[in-house]
């Protein structure tokens, strides 16, 4: 997991509460990264050069992205799915 620094994190998670204020995240994320794209691009200016690269840093993130599964599954899923094998018992 990429753990950031304790100063970098209250930037982000204001971003991660403004993002999900309703409690919905369908089309979002996929939304933000196009507008995240846009944003590269013309601040960088518009090339297939500058395109590129933001695709390939998008590109780069999947193996984090599977990592962050991962971790979720590992620190959050498998907690919750012990606690209602306890309360509810397991699969028998």
């Amino acid at each position: 997991m990429p753990y950031i620094k304790p100063d970098e994190r209250p930037f982000i998670d204001v971003l991660v509460k403004l993002f999900i204020d309703d409690g919905k995240i369908t089309g979002r994320l996929n939304y933000f990264l196009f507008k995240l794209c846009l944003e590269y691009v013309k601040l960088n200016k518009e090339s297939y050069s500058n395109y590129s690269e933001f695709i390939n840093e998008i590109e780069k993130c999947r193996t984090e992205l599977l990592m962050c599964i991962y971790e979720i599954q590992r620190r959050k899923v498998g907690i919750y799915e012990n606690k209602k094998i306890r309360e509810n018992g397991d699969v028998e």
